[in-house]
């Protein structure tokens, strides 16, 4: 069974066939976020095989609270192989199949602030803003 720490918004790796690719996505997504910007996003990384074979509402479930500031974040194969690393994240609101969008990694800790810690901005906000390719790169 897949766990992480309640409170806390899942960063969950699914592609376990390079382990250089997703130290990559978390420098990306999580340290540089920290280090460059002082973005401290309330992410809990979910390093476990098992999420492997879990279908999007199973990953959306993973949070505990399905509310509509719940988000789930997904680190796929595409999400580690495509330039940018465009994680995929789920709106946790109990819709099945789940609202999704993908956020390029940089993107994500500001995404994850705004929508499930602030509350400030909302899914439709960066919904709203993704490119042609159908990933979130920012607002500007």
């Amino acid at each position: 069974m897949v766990e992480y720490p309640n409170g806390s918004t899942p960063l969950v790796r699914t592609w376990f066939e390079d382990e250089e690719a997703w130290q990559r996505l978390l420098t990306e997504a999580v340290t540089r976020a920290q280090e460059e910007r002082d973005e401290y996003a309330n992410i809990a990384i979910v390093d476990d095989p098992d999420a492997a074979g879990l279908s999007l509402s199973d990953l959306a479930a993973l949070h505990p609270v399905p509310t509509g500031l719940s988000l789930v974040i997904v680190a796929d194969r595409r999400a580690m192989t495509e330039a940018g690393h465009p994680l995929l994240v789920l709106l946790a609101d109990g819709a099945s199949p789940p609202p999704q969008m993908r956020a390029a990694a940089d993107q994500i800790a500001g995404l994850e602030i705004n929508v499930a810690l602030l509350a400030n901005l909302d899914w439709e906000d960066f919904a709203t803003h993704v490119g042609p390719d159908g990933v979130f790169r920012g607002f500007g």
